[in-house]
């Protein structure tokens, strides 16, 4: 998060790490906060729909949003696993949770949602997700 606009970060992805002249072939997204006042929808979404995996802070003179709440995302790297036909949340994952140990819950999910029909229309992604559309 090198800069708001996200341009720092293409010049490190070019030059530096991993460099060689290296342009992704995806969009990148800016900085979006997550925890606050100002949190993105889609994160207030998100952290409503799934208990926090931690009850204590890190240092709170480190943080610099308020106000804080017990359902905030504490670190980088915590992951929401969310279910593909329907959008919805299925369970967070404290950032020590290595990706590989998903891999139950997603096949659980493929297993046992494959009936749900996908997200397919716009009037279907249009009527589940008009909250959080609505406030961004």
């Amino acid at each position: 998060e090198p800069s708001i606009e996200g341009t720092e970060i293409i010049k490190i992805l070019k030059f530096i790490r991993p460099g060689n002249g290296y342009e992704p072939n995806f969009k990148l997204t800016q900085k979006t906060e997550i925890n606050g006042e100002t949190a993105h929808p889609v994160y207030k979404f998100l952290k409503r729909s799934c208990p926090a995996t931690r009850t204590s802070f890190f240092e709170r003179k480190l943080l610099d949003y308020e106000p804080l709440n017990e359902r905030d995302i504490r670190w980088n790297f915590v992951k929401i696993l969310v279910e593909p036909f329907t959008g919805t949340p299925y369970r967070r994952y404290d950032f020590t949770v290595k990706p590989q140990e998903l891999v139950k819950d997603i096949e659980h999910i493929l297993v046992t949602m494959k009936n749900i029909s996908p997200l397919s229309s716009n009037s279907r992604f249009q009527r589940i997700f008009s909250n959080i559309i609505s406030n961004s």
